[in-house]
């Protein structure tokens, strides 16, 4: 249940491997399920956030695990807010890094672990940041003025930061699937 008796719409899930799961709802919860230790594959469920203690009380659209901390998260904010749309949860403390960032629905979010760029996916395109939610800037050249509903990197990087044998390693693309106008591919810096 999700607050005020009421049972929860899970909108994203973030799993992290068998043992750690990523949960946020529509109304702005966020839940860890993690293995209770017990050896009998039960699950406790942590509360990270509960609707307006901290995150604004909309949809969490999207999780992702912080690349740089086993323990961090980033998630996206859909809905009506005036706070930011992207937030940092680390060492039990939720920090708004999307203040710079358009005020509008945000579906999805990744980290370029290359280079530590992070890419939004909202209602108006891709945006990207280049130091950590400071500072936002459009990325949608070459994209239909569509909302943009998940991004991936691609090629894929493997165990320990290697990319995945028989990948094209010269070149890297940030692939945008779009509502109703199909996937994009946008080329990546290798800076």
């Amino acid at each position: 249940q999700s607050g005020r008796g009421r049972k929860a719409r899970i909108r994203s899930l973030c799993l992290v491997n068998y043992n750690n799961l990523y949960i946020g709802t529509m109304d702005g919860w966020v839940w860890k399920m993690i293995d209770n230790g017990s050896g009998s594959d039960q699950f406790v469920f942590k509360k990270l956030a509960t609707n307006g203690d901290v995150l604004p009380g909309v949809p969490v659209t999207c999780i992702v695990t912080d690349p740089n901390s086993s323990d961090g998260i980033y998630v996206t904010l859909g809905g009506v807010t005036e706070k930011g749309r992207v937030w940092r949860y680390l060492e039990d403390s939720w920090q708004d890094i999307g203040k710079s960032a358009p005020k509008i629905q945000h579906n999805s979010i990744c980290i370029d672990t290359v280079t530590n760029y992070m890419y939004v996916g909202t209602d108006i395109g891709v945006w990207m940041t280049k130091d950590f939610g400071n500072n936002w800037v459009p990325y949608s050249t070459g994209l239909p003025m569509a909302p943009v509903v998940d991004l991936q990197i691609w090629p894929l990087l493997g165990p320990g930061g290697n990319f995945v044998s028989g990948q094209d390693a010269s070149k890297r693309y940030l692939r945008a699937s779009t509502y109703g106008r199909g996937v994009y591919e946008l080329e990546l810096p290798n800076e």
